[in-house]
């Protein structure tokens, strides 16, 4: 069965007026254990979003591609790997997502990839990072449930039987709709948030010059004082300077780690360099 008019009101009511988010329509607002944030903490801010977006998936087998191609440091995909979901205490109808289940010191699994939010190029969602609910382990013969599965009514007297909430990773069951063992497969956003752009921003290391003597033989440099920078395939790398002209990885220069697994520190220019001339480079310290 659907959600009936009075649990959809006390739902609402409580979301908007109270900040606590539930199902159990028998809970009042100050005995609900579940928050609701209308407000956007820093440690919520999707810095990365906009490259999610930029990748739209029709199917999952598209957003299985992007998960591991250019958003593999961004989206983690779950659309294999089941996440069991455990039932919030005191409150039948409501379950959340955590890392081990039914551990509630474990670390949240929120921020799942909702497709209205990855909009497709015609408009319609990216109904490739939807989430799949299932009664039971999908691994182990679990039962998928539709998103029509306890609904009733149409047009405007249409109800849903449950509800996901992708931003919170919050399951939503009507009072007479029965999944007896939740699982869900998604993809979920872990890229960078704010917060951590922060810190970020005071590792960022801008026109440093390089290690390494200019002497119309000297190929190789490293980076000052040690460090470390950060390096990924899609994202963030080292920019080289050759004169003030900004090089390019691959066609103009090599990148490498001077001790193999502690991160790459050294800079090998595909030409040479000559006296007089000037190298800097623009990194993240790692």
């Amino acid at each position: 069965m659907p959600f009936s008019y009075n649990e959809k009101v006390k739902i609402s009511e409580k979301a908007l007026t109270a900040g606590v988010f539930d199902s159990d329509n028998q809970l009042a607002w100050y005995e609900s254990t579940n928050p609701f944030d209308f407000y956007t903490s820093s440690d919520k801010i999707r810095s990365q979003f906009g490259i999610v977006k930029s990748h739209p998936a029709p199917d999952l087998s598209t957003a299985r591609s992007n998960a591991a191609g250019p958003l593999i440091s961004i989206v983690q995909d779950l659309s294999s790997t089941p996440k069991r979901c455990t039932r919030i205490p005191t409150n039948y109808n409501t379950f959340v997502v955590l890392s081990v289940y039914n551990d509630f010191s474990s670390i949240r699994l929120d921020n799942w990839i909702q497709p209205q939010k990855v909009p497709q190029s015609d408009g319609r969602p990216s109904h490739g990072y939807s989430i799949k609910l299932f009664d039971g382990d999908p691994l182990n013969g679990g039962t998928e449930v539709l998103t029509t599965d306890g609904s009733s009514g149409i047009g405007s007297n249409k109800s849903v039987g449950w509800v996901f909430n992708y931003d919170s990773g919050t399951l939503l069951l009507s009072s007479d709709f029965v999944v007896n063992d939740p699982w869900v497969l998604g993809f979920r956003y872990i890229g960078r948030t704010i917060d951590q752009e922060q810190g970020i921003l005071n590792n960022i290391r801008t026109n440093n010059k390089l290690i390494g003597p200019i002497n119309n033989i000297n190929t190789t440099f490293v980076l000052p004082r040690s460090e470390k920078f950060v390096h990924t395939n899609y994202g963030p790398t080292v920019s080289l300077y050759y004169n003030g002209v900004r090089m390019s990885l691959s066609d103009d220069y090599l990148i490498s780690e001077s001790v193999v697994s502690e991160g790459y520190d050294t800079i090998h220019t595909l030409f040479i360099p000559r006296i007089g001339d000037n190298i800097t480079a623009d990194w993240i310290k790692l």
